[in-house]
């Protein structure tokens, strides 16, 4: 009978001892994969990780930034916007200002037209223009849209 306890008490060592091993193992195993020096009495040390430098966010201009004007020839080829073109309703452009609805359009105050506002690249005196907001089509000079920035 003491020998079936004795007997007993070495296999829960045994199942103990295989236990460990099963996750000591894997590590071995891949340990011997790595082709390098055997270093398994010694611990590996994760690798000092720095994160990649972020870069630090722009801060929102107060108002759009222009385009660069086109040259006179590219404006001269150039479609004119459409009030009906889906970016002209988003942004309620009108060929005429002085028909805009400033109950329905709350920011517009009378004088603004596109050719005082920051983002028209048209010349002076001419009748169309091009806008940065509304790249490749020229603008009305009367007109007026929702993103009107009056010129410095």
């Amino acid at each position: 009978m003491n020998r079936i306890k004795h007997d007993a008490k070495t296999r829960r060592e045994i199942l103990k001892l295989i236990g460990q091993g099963a996750v000591v193992l894997p590590f071995a195993g891949l340990a011997a994969c790595s082709g390098g020096s055997d270093n398994s009495a010694a611990p590996a040390k994760p690798a000092a990780s720095t994160p990649p430098p972020q870069p630090k966010p722009e801060p929102a201009p107060s108002e759009p930034a222009a385009a660069p004007a086109p040259a006179a020839a590219e404006t001269a080829n150039m479609p004119r916007l459409a009030e009906d073109d889906p970016l002209a309703q988003s942004l309620s452009y009108v060929h005429d200002a002085s028909s805009v609805d400033s109950a329905k359009q709350p920011r517009y105050e009378s004088g603004q037209v596109c050719s005082n506002c920051a983002l028209y690249t048209g010349g002076d005196g001419e009748e169309w223009g091009p806008c940065s907001i509304f790249p490749g089509k020229q603008v009305k000079a009367s007109g007026w849209c929702s993103v009107y920035a009056p010129k410095a």
